[in-house]
């Protein structure tokens, strides 16, 4: 009887995202700005793209062999108590509650509902709580800082200053209110 063979799932490459065009001026600000090696920090209210539009830029740039960048790092606050050990199960399990809006991007990018494990399978795209950040450096990657207006300062500088090293490009998105 011959042994079962695990199943490898198809690498995504480049030519299986899909191409996203922006909808309005400001994302067309952003598309050229970072086209033009620009880092990156949009502002904006919920709903707008941002997350969406960083995403895209990173995936795009990381699946396009022709660059130093070989993976996405999407760097989010754990909010509202930064701490998740009393959450049940396992830490991806735990994460699990994080990474669903970039899972939910990554299958809408690729028309594909299992994107986002298959490109973090291959190491393309991972996901990093400041929570876990401080000692870690980051080389050679795409850093999406999302939801910054969760960050406290000292975290903000610990992502900037002190975990970016050689050859990383960083996209940042704040969502913001109106206070009266």
């Amino acid at each position: 009887m011959k042994p079962k063979l695990a199943h490898k799932p198809k690498l995504l490459r480049i030519d299986d995202l899909l191409t996203v065009d922006p909808m309005t001026t400001g994302q067309e600000e952003v598309f050229k700005g970072y086209k033009s090696g620009d880092h990156i920090v949009m502002s904006g209210s919920a709903g707008t793209g941002k997350t969406f539009t960083a995403l895209y830029l990173a995936l795009e740039e990381v699946l396009d062999r022709g660059n130093q960048y070989s993976q996405v790092v999407v760097c989010r606050s754990i909010v509202p108590t930064r701490e998740i050990g009393f959450l049940p199960g396992t830490l991806e399990e735990k994460m699990d509650a994080y990474t669903a809006p970039y899972k939910t991007i990554c299958a809408e990018l690729f028309d594909d509902s299992e994107a986002y494990s298959k490109l973090a399978e291959n190491g393309s795209i991972e996901f990093i709580s400041t929570s876990h950040i401080r000692g870690t450096t980051i080389n050679d990657a795409v850093i999406v800082v999302d939801e910054m207006q969760n960050l406290t300062y000292s975290v903000e500088t610990t992502i900037s200053l002190t975990s970016l090293k050689t050859e990383t490009r960083r996209v940042s998105s704040v969502s913001w209110t109106f206070l009266r």
